[in-house]
């Protein structure tokens, strides 16, 4: 189980940091299960978790008129985002099990990280 963060904070009027990071200390797998193919899924899974803070970034880049109420909304939106697609990422890929969906998603994954390379830096500043 890899621990994911995904979070935002607000650093001035016209500046937003968001963050994804792993948890090492809420992070943990059985010995039984520790292998190559695993720990490729859950790189993917923190990879899958960094198209959603892109795509946050992308969107807080465009307010014109930031608010805590607004930045808060958009990350709820992508937040609930988040979460359905990593449980379909575990649901098709059967954690890992299948093969062909593994590296489908993986493709996937790949792909979207590179169209949002533009989001990549963690700090936001809103079109002003």
């Amino acid at each position: 189980m890899t621990y994911i963060l995904l979070q935002y904070e607000i650093l001035t009027i016209n500046s937003i940091r968001v963050t994804n990071c792993v948890v090492k200390k809420k992070s943990w797998v059985l010995d039984q299960y520790r292998t190559p193919e695993l720990l490729k899924h859950e790189q993917y899974h923190f990879n899958l978790s960094e198209i959603f803070a892109r795509e946050m970034r992308k969107e807080l880049s465009t307010i014109s008129e930031p608010s805590s109420k607004i930045v808060q909304e958009i990350y709820d939106k992508w937040i609930v985002n988040y979460y359905e697609e990593q449980a379909i990422y575990d649901k098709e890929t059967a954690h890992s099990q299948i093969t062909s969906e593994q590296l489908r998603w993986q493709e996937k994954i790949d792909t979207k990280l590179y169209e949002l390379t533009s989001y990549k830096e963690e700090i936001v500043y809103l079109n002003q």
